[in-house]
């Protein structure tokens, strides 16, 4: 999992969010400077439709800030999910434009969790939650799409097929873990150029689920210092921050052994 993030990872998402970003602003400013070129065309619409049409402006408008913050903090990139939540509750409940997109957007929205390691705790009772959610949101058009039925059949075999995609993808992780289980889970903090045995000592209060405050209490330090060096930490374990790190390495023993990788192969 820690290949998601990696310096390659982040940039890729800084130039997914770069140019998410530029198609946004010129399809929104496309609809803006129609709407004010075609005002009176506007102004005979339907009330619903043309609130629509300006919430669809303004939620752009929350996206291309979002995505600007993505291009300069990658590692925030489960704001994409959240966004991909936004996006398929909107397709699905409301069945507009395309609601198909819901399906796949919904899909895009739990796998950014599950890589945040939201299902980590609560597993089971979150599982129930997204997936009762789910179904809501295909049987909730029945009270006012003419073309339910076709619809709900097509999103279903849309559901099937994904889900068919996440089993076998579920299942070579799932023997890339059982690979992995054979190894000692033990991280070399001395394998990672330019961090120190007391980066160690940081983080291995961090493993133990304590505060910035109080890990700053305890070597008499600044919370914005001690949030600044961390920062730096996870840029070199390529982890994106706390919830990257401790996502990756929980229930890793720390060490700092500079001669412990040629011991081993010796």
């Amino acid at each position: 999992m820690s290949i998601i993030y990696t310096k390659k990872f982040m940039k890729a998402v800084s130039l997914f969010s770069l140019f998410a970003t530029i198609l946004l602003t010129a399809r929104t400013g496309m609809r803006i400077f129609d709407i004010i070129v075609n005002h009176s065309e506007y102004e005979v619409l339907p009330k619903a439709l043309y609130t629509r049409y300006v919430s669809i402006i303004i939620n752009n408008c929350i996206f291309i800030g979002i995505f600007i913050f993505l291009i300069f903090k990658p590692q925030k990139f489960i704001l994409i999910g959240l966004m991909a939540l936004f996006y398929s509750f909107d397709a699905l409940l409301t069945n507009s434009q395309q609601p198909y997109m819901g399906i796949p957007m919904f899909a895009l929205c739990v796998a950014t969790f599950v890589i945040r390691g939201f299902f980590l705790k609560n597993t089971k009772l979150k599982i129930f939650i997204f997936a009762a959610v789910y179904i809501i949101c295909l049987i909730a058009p029945v009270f006012y799409d003419e073309q339910f039925t076709e619809h709900l059949i097509t999103k279903i075999a849309i559901s099937f097929v994904i889900t068919i995609f996440v089993f076998f993808f579920a299942e070579y992780a799932k023997q890339m873990s059982y690979k992995m289980a054979t190894k000692d889970k033990v991280l070399n903090i001395a394998s990672f150029k330019g961090l120190e045995r007391s980066d160690m000592y940081l983080l291995q209060q961090v493993l133990d689920n304590k505060k910035y405050k109080e890990i700053a209490r305890s070597i008499n330090g600044s919370e914005g210092a001690l949030r600044n060096k961390l920062s730096k930490i996870y840029k070199i374990l390529e982890v994106g921050d706390r919830t990257g790190f401790l996502t990756i390495y929980s229930g890793y023993e720390l060490i700092y052994e500079p001669e412990f990788e040629n011991s081993t192969k010796d």
